[in-house]
């Protein structure tokens, strides 16, 4: 979560990876005339060191992190360094959905963001009905154009949204999208202004039916400071923090 700048040891490492990325949100909120406080980091630890996510998790320096193998974050979250913290984080669950394996990510995951199809959606409905649960979703959009990049196209998202809202054990909060490959940055601006605005249409409240944040996740550390000035509220970053 993006705020005030968390109480952690000076000139080490992952912290100082952590704080230089929270001053590049915070200099691209201001840039955009944003309220920082409106900005969540989603921190993706996937390929993160246990060692250091567990030092930023025990100084409570991340509350939001994002998995895209549910092996992996079952060796991690559940049985292994991590578990401990595992009350302490709202986990997001950001990779391709496995039908065979969607049962366990919902038990796992606080919130599910790569949501492609209408299938993919009706079975998480299921298991979260089995569970007990009411699950915060996010449909994944393609802006590749590519036929192995999983997602709707932003012209199908309003319909597919539409559909999805009529199930009653998951909660639509927002878009997830993956940018194209850019030279530079800045020529990914026109494709995230497009994606703002079928945001802003679909989600016009803050907080879903729910109660739940609405999200516009774009950018990650390539792009990230873009994607913001542009109106994403959840960057996903790894590579920059845990380098």
């Amino acid at each position: 979560m993006i705020g005030n700048m968390p109480n952690v040891p000076k000139n080490i490492g992952v912290f100082d990876n952590l704080n230089l990325v929270m001053q590049k949100i915070h200099a691209a909120c201001e840039k955009a005339g944003q309220d920082y406080k409106d900005v969540d980091l989603l921190a993706v630890t996937k390929y993160a060191r246990n060692v250091d996510v567990k030092a930023l998790l025990e100084k409570n320096a991340l509350n939001l992190v994002g998995e895209s193998r549910l092996q992996d974050s079952l060796n991690k979250w559940k049985t292994g360094d991590l578990a401990p913290f595992r009350d302490n984080v709202n986990m997001h669950f950001i990779g391709h959905i496995q039908s065979n394996k969607l049962r366990k990510i919902c038990d796992l995951f606080d919130s599910i963001n790569s949501i492609d199809n209408l299938k993919t959606a009706e079975q998480i409905d299921r298991h979260a009905y089995s569970l007990g649960k009411k699950i915060p979703i996010m449909l994944q959009i393609n802006l590749t154009g590519s036929s192995v990049q999983s997602g709707t196209t932003l012209k199908e998202a309003s319909q597919m949204l539409k559909e999805a809202r009529k199930f009653q054990n998951i909660d639509p909060r927002g878009y997830m999208a993956i940018a194209p490959i850019a030279t530079e940055a800045e020529e990914l601006r026109p494709v995230f202004k497009e994606v703002k605005k079928v945001f802003d249409m679909d989600f016009p409240q803050k907080e879903s039916s729910l109660g739940n944040k609405n999200y516009l996740s774009l950018g990650m550390s390539e792009d990230f400071h873009i994607a913001i000035e542009e109106g994403s509220n959840l960057p996903r970053i790894g590579s920059l923090i845990f380098q």
